[in-house]
């Protein structure tokens, strides 16, 4: 469902062609306004309350049901035909599986109406746990769906939603929406059993990253958030309009137990759609999504293929924490390169960065080249990481945010890397996460990347190094704390 401005919708404009002299006759002249007979438009019925209410235990051990939790009762805004057929009902577990509501466990009544700014009665539908059929429950949460198309008022003959809609009545939210119920010729309902519903005692998706994105190739932006808690990302199209649909037109499932920390977008196979990458911290690996729409305007990906982030200088996991791409190897390809907050078991015990291959034709390398981080001086416990040029060869250098500073680690032709000399930049600061960009114009034909480091010291701050054009930088010091904005002092007019 998608929200527009009432403005927007009621943008009807007047124009007054008389002259400055009459209005002000007219605005002077007492006489009768003469009262026109006007219809008023008829509105179409909704769902006025669920229970038990959102985070509620439904009581299904209950022989004789006769408190608020032992059924489901959903209550309608008017009277309406429908409410006690069972088939217009849809309940979901927590892992997308359908539970089967017979037949003679719905009923419908006429009640009198709660809201007292309704009509005097209303229809109120009941749907029994144990009566006559007992519903297989198992612990956990439920979703509950209406067909809203199939619920219709019995003065207008209106209908709760549109055909191919659902209605959700007991989403986290505790509110009712309603959500594109697409269907294929066979009429089996698509979009329900992409992705798995949030896992039981979870009600926050945890957003980790979001992007803007043009995924269908219409022209405008998608987004794409990716979800912590629920291990997907979730793709919103963009209607043209600058606005996008209350629920995901399509959604991505990353490993179970991902904790994704990063989203990128490029087009990895060369085919002139663009594809979806996301590191995931737990699972210690990195998944790219290949787009495979057919036609502008959809939304489709390949199942998919996951990359391991642990390189051979460790035996244990790598937790990454941050994704760039770029060209790491001097070939024409779409390289990934991951920064992981845990350090080498082998060798010096170093901080290392993964680096994918790209193949070109949306595959990468099996096993990461591990980069490491200046292991004499060497920059602690990684948190961030970003690309930029920042010497005269117009190779893709890397820089690293972490515990320690920040460090830079310049690719060196042939497609290796060396770290900066002497080690992180500020070794009394620490760093949660780093920027490149062109601050200022430097000396030299082409502007070298500057960077920016964020820190939570000193009640959070902005780090500034300027690049002097040849790869050597410069501290202009940190901003004032970052804090949020005073509210806005009021005006006399």
């Amino acid at each position: 469902m998608k929200f527009f401005s009432m403005i927007r919708r009621l943008n009807w404009r007047f124009r007054d062609r008389s002259s400055s002299k009459d209005r002000q006759i007219r605005q002077t002249r007492p006489g009768l306004e003469r009262l026109e007979s006007r219809e008023l438009l008829a509105v179409a019925p909704f769902v006025q309350s669920v229970t038990p209410g959102t985070g509620a235990v439904l009581d299904t051990t209950n022989a004789t049901p006769s408190t608020a939790d032992d059924n489901i009762v959903i209550t309608y805004s008017e009277l309406v035909n429908g409410a006690g057929t069972a088939s217009n009902y849809l309940l979901f577990d927590s892992s997308g599986n359908a539970v089967a509501i017979p037949a003679g466990n719905v009923s419908s009544a006429t009640v009198a109406n709660p809201n007292p700014n309704g009509p005097a009665t209303v229809t109120r539908a009941t749907i029994s746990p144990t009566t006559p059929t007992p519903i297989s429950f198992v612990a956990g949460n439920y979703t509950l769906f209406l067909r809203g198309d199939k619920i219709i008022d019995l003065d207008d003959n209106l209908a709760v939603a549109r055909p191919g809609e659902l209605v959700v009545v007991n989403t986290n939210k505790a509110n009712a929406s309603t959500v594109s119920m697409p269907q294929d010729s066979a009429g089996t309902l698509g979009g329900l059993t992409t992705a798995p519903l949030p896992v039981a005692g979870t009600l926050q998706a945890d957003p980790r990253a979001v992007l803007l994105r043009d995924l269908d190739g219409d022209g405008y932006n998608d987004l794409l958030v990716a979800n912590g808690a629920f291990d997907t990302v979730s793709i919103y199209r963009n209607d043209g309009q600058g606005e996008f649909a209350s629920v995901p037109d399509y959604t991505l499932v990353l490993p179970s137990g991902a904790k994704v920390a990063g989203m990128v977008t490029s087009d990895f196979d060369n085919d002139g759609k663009l594809d979806v990458a996301t590191v995931n911290s737990a699972t210690n690996n990195v998944s790219v999504f290949l787009n495979t729409r057919a036609t502008i305007g959809d939304l489709a990906f390949a199942t998919k293929v996951d990359y391991s982030t642990t390189a051979a200088v460790t035996t244990g996991g790598s937790t990454p924490v941050g994704i760039v791409l770029g060209d790491f190897g001097g070939t024409p390809s779409v390289d990934i390169a991951v920064v992981n907050s845990v350090a080498e078991t082998t060798g010096n015990v170093a901080f290392f960065v993964s680096i994918l291959t790209g193949n070109g034709n949306g595959t990468f390398s099996g096993t990461p080249t591990a980069v490491k981080i200046d292991a004499t001086n060497q920059l602690t416990t990684p948190t961030g990481l970003a690309v930029g040029r920042f010497d005269n060869d117009s190779r893709d250098d890397l820089v690293v945010s972490g515990a320690t500073g920040i460090e830079v680690l310049f690719q060196q032709g042939g497609g290796g890397f060396s770290a900066t000399a002497g080690g992180a930049f500020i070794a009394a600061a620490a760093t949660t996460s780093v920027a490149t960009g062109v601050i200022r114009t430097n000396p030299g034909a082409n502007p070298k990347d500057d960077i920016l480091a964020t820190t939570s010291a000193s009640g959070g701050q902005l780090l500034a190094f300027l690049n002097n054009g040849t790869g050597t930088f410069f501290d202009v010091g940190a901003s004032p704390p970052l804090r949020a904005p005073s509210p806005p002092r009021p005006r006399c007019s």
